[in-house]
């Protein structure tokens, strides 16, 4: 590579690191999740998401089988 085209790459990697530390991120919050896990009630956890419906995903996975996710606030 030229020296042009290096410095083009280097600017571009540079640019690409400094966004990601701008941008903040996406804000977790504590949600406590209940449930239902094979018809048997899940344990209380507390799941860190950006909203109740992703909290209450994540609380699903924890069962294997079929699960209600009853609440996440």
């Amino acid at each position: 590579m030229n020296g042009k085209r290096v410095k083009l790459v280097l600017a571009a990697l540079l640019g690409l690191a400094g966004a990601g530390c701008n941008t903040g991120g996406i804000s977790l919050n504590n949600y406590t999740c209940t449930g239902y896990c094979n018809g048997e009630p899940m344990p209380i956890l507390i799941m860190q998401a950006p909203d109740h419906l992703t909290a209450c995903t994540e609380y699903l996975e924890y069962c294997r089988g079929t699960g209600i996710c009853l609440s996440c606030t």
